[in-house]
């Protein structure tokens, strides 16, 4: 695999995840309420 080639694979895949780990903060902090409620009901 070039060198090159893998710096734009590796630049992607850091835009990706960046993306994804907001997505996911804001939909934790969406669902914080029914996130707790499963927890809850885990530790019964």
């Amino acid at each position: 695999m070039p060198l090159k080639l893998f710096g734009i694979y590796v630049f992607f895949l850091k835009i990706i995840l960046s993306a994804y780990i907001k997505f996911a903060k804001e939909f934790f902090e969406a669902s914080n309420i029914e996130l707790g409620d499963v927890i809850c009901i885990l530790d019964q």
